[in-house]
C-alpha cells in the first residue's frame, strides 16, 4: 500500500481539495483507496459522507477522533485489507506528536501552497524549521503543488526560485477554478465521470500523478512569463511555459 500525506502547517492552502481529488482519481483507476482525515474540521470526511453511491468507492478513516478505552490507535488508523493507496489529509498546524505519527505512516509527502507572499513565507518557515530535516532523516520524498494560480500569481517567480534553492521539487501547478468548490459540494471530484469529460483541468494534475506513480520526478518551470499571464483565463495555464523533464 502506498501512503500519501498532504501536509502544510498553513490553513486554506488546498489540502482537502488535493486529498479528495487524488483519492477520487485513484479510485476511478480501479484501485482500492482510503482517505484518512486528521483535520478536526473533518472536511474530507464530510465530502465522503455526501459522495454519491454511483461514484467510485473510497474508504473513510477518521484519524482526528481519539481512540476509546477498548480501541487502539493502530486499529483506528487501519486501512481495509487489500487497500492500494491511502491519501492522508493533514490538519493545519499539527503538533510535534501528531506530525510524527503521520510521518510514520507515510511514503510520500505533498505540500500544497498558494503563491501569495503570506502563504509562501509561512510554508517556507514550516519546511525549514519542521519538515525538511524529518523527511531527509526518514528518506521520504517531498513535492510541492502550487495551487490557485491566477489569483496569486505575482510572486510565482520568487517562489519557484526559493524552492529550487532548497532542493524542493515542484510537481504541479494547478490553476484557480470555480469547479473545485462545485464538485466538493456534491461529494465528487474533477476526475469523476460527471465532470472528467467536461473540463480541461485534468492535465494540470498529470505531473503530480506521475510523481506519485514514480514515473515523473521533476517539473521544470520557465519563469519568464508566469508573472504576466492573464489571470482572467484561469482555466488554462500557458502551456509553452511548462516543460516536463
Amino acid at each position: 500500500m502506498q501512503r500519501i500525506l498532504v501536509l502544510n502547517s498553513k490553513g486554506g492552502c488546498g489540502k482537502t481539495t488535493l486529498a479528495t481529488n487524488l483519492a477520487s482519481h485513484f479510485a476511478n483507476q480501479g484501485k482500492r483507496v482510503s482517505l484518512t482525515d486528521y483535520d478536526p474540521q473533518a472536511c474530507s470526511q464530510y465530502w465522503l459522507s455526501i459522495r454519491p453511491e454511483d461514484e467510485a468507492e473510497i474508504q473513510s478513516i477518521s484519524a482526528y477522533k481519539q481512540s476509546g478505552m477498548l480501541t487502539t490507535r493502530t486499529f483506528m488508523l487501519r486501512a481495509a485489507p487489500g487497500t492500494d493507496i491511502n491519501i492522508i489529509d493533514a490538519p493545519a498546524a499539527p503538533d510535534g506528536m501528531q506530525l510524527e505519527e503521520m510521518l510514520r505512516h507515510t511514503d510520500r509527502v505533498i505540500v500544497p501552497l498558494i503563491s501569495s507572499p503570506i502563504d509562501f513565507q509561512a510554508t517556507l518557515r514550516f519546511l525549514k524549521t519542521q519538515l525538511l530535516s524529518k523527511l531527509k532523516a526518514k528518506r521520504i520524498p517531498l513535492s510541492v503543488v502550487i495551487n490557485r494560480v491566477g489569483v496569486h500569481r505575482t510572486s510565482l517567480e520568487q517562489l519557484t526560485s526559493q524552492l529550487t534553492e532548497l532542493g524542493v521539487n515542484i510537481s504541479a501547478v494547478i490553476p484557480e477554478s470555480y469547479l473545485y468548490s462545485e464538485v466538493y459540494s456534491q461529494g465528487r471530484s474533477v476526475f469523476d465521470n460527471k465532470f472528467s469529460k467536461e473540463t480541461d483541468l485534468l492535465h494540470h494534475w498529470q505531473p503530480l500523478i506521475r510523481w506519485i506513480d514514480n514515473t515523473e520526478t521533476k517539473l521544470n518551470l520557465s519563469h519568464t512569463d508566469w508573472v504576466t499571464w492573464d489571470a482572467n483565463n484561469s482555466d488554462a495555464l500557458p502551456e509553452a511555459q511548462v516543460n516536463y523533464a
